[in-house]
């Protein structure tokens, strides 16, 4: 017998139960101007159809991984329900899955859209840990 299974495609219910069980918060939009102002860096992963952009299961993967680069606690992460998503990538111009939203004091401070190799996820996450937050409205 083969150690190696055929891969079972990530469904939505099971997308959101391993967000839930690495302890992600799940919010819908109209929660997210709150969450971001009593958090001080956050990270918002919107949801969609894992059967229809299969890279959100990658993210679940890369995501916990890149964050054990960084001290525990400096990012938080909360995922938006996929009923509300469409409108939260709508107000923050997101065109491509899987997509990351980083906020600091309650502002937007950028959004990565789709994969990237490693370094570029270090980079990345490094420099919004730095992006000071800026006095503009979300």
């Amino acid at each position: 017998m083969s150690t190696l299974q055929a891969a079972v495609p990530l469904t939505q219910t099971g997308l959101r139960d391993r967000l839930l069980a690495r302890g992600y918060r799940e919010i819908d939009a109209q929660q997210l101007d709150a969450l971001a102002q009593d958090v001080p860096r956050l990270i918002v992963l919107p949801l969609d159809n894992p059967e229809r952009f299969s890279e959100l299961a990658d993210i679940m993967v890369i995501l916990p991984e890149v964050l054990r680069q960084f001290p525990d606690g400096c990012f938080q992460v909360a995922f938006c329900n996929p009923a509300s998503s469409a409108a939260l990538c709508q107000r923050f111009s997101v065109y491509r899955h899987p997509a990351l939203l980083f906020f600091h004091d309650g502002a937007h401070t950028g959004t990565l859209e789709g994969l990237m190799d490693w370094s570029d996820y270090l980079r990345e996450f490094a420099a919004m840990l730095n992006k000071s937050p800026s006095k503009e409205p979300m």
